[in-house]
């Protein structure tokens, strides 16, 4: 594909395919361009043991695209980003995006009043408008830490977890105790792991709760309005609790 595109999106996990979806709806010519093979940002590169999202399900989900069937209030990523194909095509909007297309240069035209784009593979030449919907939760980052590139043994990181192998009888050091390792470190450990976690500084952590969903939970959030009311719930109780953490409440 070349020529230009009234609108070009960069990326296709959630903010790109929000973005996507309201400025078709507004009346937009939009070319979604995506590095990977398939949709998903953050919920398809993080597969790591326990990767789920923080947020509960129906607040974190899309409100033109309620989703009754979550199997828990916090759902997991393999779960999530199966939702999120379903969004792609519920709206009809796969056609529109170009997959293995990576963004290699973005420079704006003052003089054409557009901008210049170059990609890897099949993008735009140029665009009136460049919507940057591209995470920084899938990029890896491995520290410069001195000694490491000596290290014998294995060392990855959760955005690019391998999951081929067993982790049972090993030892694992986790550095981190950001939301990724407060996930994986139980799972290491029920899955037969020894681990050592190290951390800079000290983080608060608190009890996610949450529950598992069943059949007659998906039921009820099936009903019309039942989804909008608990994301009103949701929403409402996350105000209190942040009040009562800042000490406002």
């Amino acid at each position: 594909m070349s020529g230009h595109a009234e609108v070009v999106v960069v990326g296709a996990g959630f903010a790109g395919i929000a973005a996507a979806i309201e400025l078709r709806e507004a009346g937009h010519d939009v070319v979604v361009v995506e590095r990977a093979d398939r949709v998903g940002g953050t919920w398809r590169e993080n597969v790591y043991p326990g990767v789920a999202c923080d947020v509960p399900a129906h607040l974190y989900s899309l409100e033109r695209h309620p989703h009754p069937g979550w199997s828990a209030e916090f759902a997991p990523g393999a779960e999530i980003a199966a939702y999120l194909e379903g969004v792609v095509d519920r709206e009809g909007l796969r056609n529109a995006i170009r997959f293995g297309t990576a963004l290699t240069d973005a420079e704006w035209d003052p003089v054409a009043e557009r901008w210049r784009l170059g990609f890897s593979a099949g993008g735009p030449d140029s665009a009136d408008v460049l919507v940057l919907g591209c995470g920084r939760l899938s990029e890896p980052r491995i520290p410069d830490v001195p000694g490491l590139p000596s290290f014998p043994g294995a060392v990855g990181h959760t955005a690019r977890w391998d999951a081929t192998g067993s982790v049972a009888g090993t030892r694992i050091a986790v550095v981190g105790t950001g939301s990724s390792a407060a996930q994986l470190v139980p799972e290491l450990v029920r899955s037969g792991a020894e681990v050592v976690l190290f951390q800079r500084s000290p983080a608060w952590v608190l009890p996610r709760g949450g529950r598992r969903y069943d059949a007659r939970d998906a039921e009820l959030f099936s009903a019309p309005g039942a989804i909008a009311r608990e994301r009103r719930r949701l929403a409402a109780g996350d105000d209190e609790r942040f009040a009562a953490r800042s000490g406002r409440g």
